[in-house]
Formats: structure tokens, C-alpha cells, sequence
């Protein structure tokens, strides 16, 4: 299903090989690794060598595993901040102050993606005194040579899709629906054809 994998793979991609770069044996923090971009980091990350750690709700524990993490943490029962220190490289999907949790568990020059925009001059304040390397607001472009990269993934298996739910075009505002009710695992996709 490779409409089910452009951009939210394409998000995941560039974020570790453009602005950011993810080297073999780093240890990767993704947070919500169950969603749409973060099922796509997880095996990503790995593709590029990287022990990683994925957090979502517990129900979604085994399929974070699958994707090809090596360790969850719940993130409902588990404060993140207390189990983690010296991460490399992390895939921020929050915001907010959850950056500013994210910071606390960096080793000191590692790097932070974050996905949402927002974040305000405390954010950028706590990156400074662990000298981090931050994208505070990362913007998806298009790229035939990453799409080829991602195609040549999606080719060999080592990147797999997961689609929780599709809809026709119609169902439109159900498909806003189920994503606004909250996390899903996969994508959501909405079927024009």
C-alpha cells in the first residue's frame, strides 16, 4: 500500500537523513512509535542501524516491538524521564513541554526532531544548556530521490505500512473523526479512487 505510506514516511525519512542524521548503533527516543509517522521511524530507524525506543500505550506495546523496536515504554504508566538518560537522537512528536521532558534524557550535542510547531523560548532555552542539536519545526519536502528510497524499502520489505482503518472519499469527515478521537495505530487513509 504505498499510498498509505508518502508522506508520513517521507516525514520519518527526512527527519533522520536530512535534518538530522541517525548514525549506526545511536540509541533513538520516538515517541508515539505506534502513529502514522512513528510506525514509519521505527523501522526506519533500524534500517539505519539504530537501537530504538518506541512509546505508546501499553495496548500497542507488541506492535511497536513488531515494527522493530527494542524497547517500549508505556507512556501512560512509565515517566520516560526516569528511565532514560544519554539518548542520541529523538523523534519529538509532542511538543509542548514534552520537548522540555525530551531534553532531560539527551546525552549532552544530541540531536532533537520536533514535528510540531509551538514551541516557545523555554524550550529553546533548556535545548541550549544540553548544547543539542534541535530542528524546532521540521517542514516535509518533496523529494524524487527519497521517494526512490522509500520505494526501494517498500520493494524489499524492510518497510511495512499498517493501515488501522480506510474510507471511501464520502466518509471523509468520519476519517477526521477517528483520527481526532485520538492515537491511532497506522494510518487512516481515505480512498479517492
Amino acid at each position: 500500500m504505498p499510498f498509505a505510506t508518502t508522506l508520513a514516511a517521507l516525514t520519518a525519512w527526512q527527519a533522520f537523513t536530512h535534518f538530522g542524521t541517525i548514525n549506526k548503533g545511536d540509541r533513538v527516543l520516538i515517541h508515539a512509535a505506534s502513529g502514522g509517522v512513528g510506525h514509519f521511524a521505527v523501522q526506519i530507524a533500524k534500517h539505519l542501524g539504530a537501537y530504538v525506543i518506541g512509546t505508546s500505550s501499553a495496548r500497542n506495546r507488541e506492535f511497536v516491538l513488531t515494527c522493530g523496536a527494542d524497547e517500549h515504554l508505556d507512556y501512560r504508566e512509565v515517566d520516560f524521564t526516569n528511565e532514560l538518560k544519554e539518548i542520541d537522537f529523538c523523534l519529538e512528536t509532542q511538543g509542548g513541554s514534552h520537548f522540555e521532558r525530551t531534553v532531560k534524557v539527551m546525552r549532552r550535542g544530541g540531536t532533537i526532531i520536533n514535528l510540531p510547531s509551538g514551541l516557545g523560548e523555554p524550550a529553546r532555552k533548556a535545548a541550549e544548556t544540553q548544547s543539542l542539536n534541535v530542528n524546532y519545526f521540521m517542514s516535509v519536502f518533496p523529494s524524487g530521490d527519497h521517494m526512490q528510497q522509500m520505494a526501494s524499502l517498500l520493494d524489499s520489505g524492510k518497510l511495512t505500512p499498517h493501515v488501522s482503518k480506510t474510507f471511501e472519499l464520502e466518509e471523509i469527515a468520519a476519517a477526521h473523526r477517528e483520527i481526532e478521537s485520538g492515537p491511532t495505530v497506522g494510518k487512516v487513509i481515505v480512498d479517492i479512487r
